[in-house]
């Protein structure tokens, strides 16, 4: 049985993320350790992947991320004991839909409302030039939320990269900088 503040990612794990469609994370502490997640130290935590959406819950020491996704990524090195990032997709059919998950985001957590305004705009004003950009991150939640976006415009699929880094909890400049 999964632990009701970290999901395991071991076989008897993953089975019930498969039979339940739940993960749910504590990033609380901002760490999220391998062996929380029946990962040995040195070892490489799955890719989660479903034919329909899970829910991804992911608990910070200011509030929780709820998402809906089919694909969950982990990324981490051997040296390294903890997951330095997570990151799932979100898509929506049209731009409406598209430019609302922006704007939940932007509420939710933390992004700058000006800035995702004026992406917004930018992608109405021109609609079948396409984008890729990325939001400036978020740590209303108490970790690191990035919105990394591709718009196609109408009539395609526009997704949402979203990577979660647990170790971040405010905004860092690059050393020297």
């Amino acid at each position: 049985m999964n632990d009701p503040k970290n999901s395991r990612l071991d076989e008897t794990g993953l089975k019930e993320i498969a039979k339940t469609c739940q993960v749910t994370f504590d990033l609380t502490r901002n760490e999220l350790l391998k062996e929380d997640l029946g990962i040995p130290a040195t070892g490489y935590p799955p890719n989660l992947s479903t034919d329909g959406p899970m829910t991804l819950t992911l608990h910070g020491s200011h509030g929780t991320l709820t998402a809906q996704s089919d694909h969950i990524r982990f990324f981490t090195v051997p040296e390294e004991a903890w997951v330095s990032e997570i990151s799932y997709f979100l898509t929506a059919d049209t731009p409406e839909e598209f430019f609302a998950i922006i704007r939940d985001a932007a509420e939710a957590y933390g992004f700058d409302k000006t800035s995702a305004e004026y992406q917004i705009k930018a992608m109405k004003d021109r609609p079948d030039e396409g984008f890729e950009i990325a939001l400036d991150p978020g740590y209303k939640l108490g970790f690191e939320v990035v919105y990394d976006l591709s718009y196609r415009g109408p009539g395609h699929v526009n997704t949402v990269i979203v990577s979660v880094d647990p170790t971040a909890s405010e905004f860092q400049p690059l050393p020297g900088l």
